[in-house]
């Protein structure tokens, strides 16, 4: 069965040409749509920096240098085997690991404006290619959603955010199957994100996408909500790529912060030492009395370096009693890291949102690749 499809047992047969060599970029911005292809090279200055190839075409790569950063641009296509495949072929000719996808999808709620953008948090699997690249289930998460709902509410543009249903057959959204996503709380339905995220999840690259509310299956009979040539709140509004191109800018600009311990975790972290700014933080995640739940915002508090380095040796003894077979219950901690935050006169000065990114298994193991981008 297809869902038996991911093996990651024995050796692949092919394997995309990554170009160690190529020309590096800060982030690569993808479109579905040839009329936004057409207006960026119109009214940017870009320059093609690289092509791969297709049984059906030649995919140009541009270059576009924006206050101080240079991004990667080029059209895929539709689809997730032939979208997926574009994404790998062009680590051929260029260096990132940051892409930014950016298209049209139908909408399954009536209430969501034509045009407004769709943040995407997991994604149905009702497609073929994700389950090349990752254990089979319904939905995959959507890594970096908050990053993109980050950049959204410091630009001021409207969205809406929630699960999406990525479908191979656009002409098999039968009834029955609108019904069953729209219970689960899908708001939009396109032909790529579940298999994006898988295979991104398996390369290690970074997605970071959003939609454009399309045509609405959420009526007694569809609804294409546009003319034909209309092109402003479509997948073809070159404004969108203004929005990707700001998103790009924003993601590119955040700079990675090493977790050192993590001292308390609940569906997330919430207690613990980090790096930042060249200083040492306790970062204690904030909640909301409003909505009786954590919120993705940290206080920071910034400690001086004695008191930090007794919070990591205590952190290591905590680890080592754990990896020993100790019981959480009998151990007895050397060191108050809230009581040490709330010493300091710095206490809480600095409220940031919280991006946290790599490996994290347990709080009784020692940390290693696990960092978190202040926003």
């Amino acid at each position: 069965m297809i869902t038996d499809s991911f093996d990651d047992k024995s050796k692949v047969i092919i394997e995309p040409f990554i170009n160690e060599s190529a020309p590096e970029v800060d982030a690569c911005i993808v479109t579905f749509s040839d009329k936004i292809e057409l207006a960026v090279l119109q009214n940017h200055n870009c320059t093609q920096i690289g092509e791969f190839n297709c049984a059906t075409r030649s995919t140009p790569v541009y270059l576009l240098e924006h206050n101080g950063r240079r991004f990667a641009f080029f059209k895929t296509m539709i689809g997730a085997p032939a979208c997926v495949g574009t994404i790998e072929d062009s680590l051929a000719a260029i260096k990132t690991k940051k892409y930014i996808v950016f298209g049209g999808a139908g909408c399954l709620d009536k209430e969501i404006a034509h045009g407004k953008v769709m943040i995407p948090t997991a994604a149905y699997r009702d497609e073929g290619t994700s389950y090349h690249y990752a254990p089979a289930a319904d939905y995959i998460t959507v890594r970096n959603h908050q990053a993109v709902t980050r950049f959204m509410e410091i630009s001021g543009i409207p969205f809406v955010k929630g699960l999406t249903w990525t479908t191979d057959a656009f002409y098999r959204e039968t009834e029955n199957n609108f019904k069953k996503r729209k219970a689960d709380g899908c708001i939009s339905v396109e032909m790529e994100c579940a298999a994006l995220q898988a295979m991104c999840d398996f390369r290690g690259l970074e997605l970071y996408t959003f939609f454009t509310s399309g045509d609405l299956l959420d009526a007694p009979e569809w609804d294409k909500r546009h003319e034909d040539e209309e092109l402003e709140g479509t997948q073809h509004d070159a404004g969108h790529f203004d929005i990707a191109l700001g998103l790009a800018e924003f993601i590119s600009g955040l700079a990675m912060y090493k977790v050192l311990t993590m001292n308390n975790w609940w569906d997330g972290p919430l207690l613990g030492l980090c790096t930042f700014n060249g200083e040492h933080c306790v970062f204690e995640r904030v909640f909301s009395e409003e909505k009786d739940d954590y919120t993705n915002d940290y206080y920071l508090t910034t400690i001086d370096e004695n008191a930090a380095q007794e919070i990591i040796s205590d952190y290591h003894q905590w680890c080592e009693f754990m990896n020993n077979g100790g019981n959480a219950d009998d151990w007895k901690s050397a060191v108050d890291i809230v009581n040490i935050a709330k010493s300091s006169p710095r206490y809480r000065k600095i409220t940031r949102y919280a991006l946290f990114k790599g490996n994290f298994t347990s709080c009784s193991d020692e940390i290693k690749d696990y960092f978190v981008q202040w926003c």
